[in-house]
C-alpha cells in the first residue's frame, strides 16, 4: 500500500490479477511459454499485471544484475 499527498491509498493485488483470464488466457494452468518472447502467446498477457521490478525512473536498481544471474544459472544447468 502506498499513501500520497492527498492521502489516497493504492493497492496492487498482483495475485488476483494474475489469475484473471482477461489479463493472462488460461491462467489456472502451467504455461511456461507464456513467459518466451518468441512464442505467440507471451503477447497475449498483460504487459503491466506482473511488475517484478516495477517500471519507469523508479525501477528496480538491482534488475539488472538479477537478469544476469538468472541467466547465468540456466547457462550452467543447461
Amino acid at each position: 500500500m502506498c499513501n500520497h499527498a492527498l492521502q489516497t491509498s493504492i493497492m496492487m493485488p498482483i495475485l488476483m490479477l494474475s489469475n484473471l483470464e482477461k489479463c493472462y488466457p488460461q491462467a489456472d494452468k502451467f504455461i511456461p511459454e507464456r513467459w518466451i518472447k518468441e512464442d505467440p502467446q507471451y503477447y497475449k498477457a498483460h504487459p503491466y499485471v506482473t511488475l517484478p521490478f516495477g517500471f519507469g525512473p523508479r525501477m528496480c536498481i538491482g534488475r539488472r544484475f538479477a537478469e544476469l544471474e538468472i541467466e547465468t544459472l540456466v547457462t550452467k544447468v543447461s
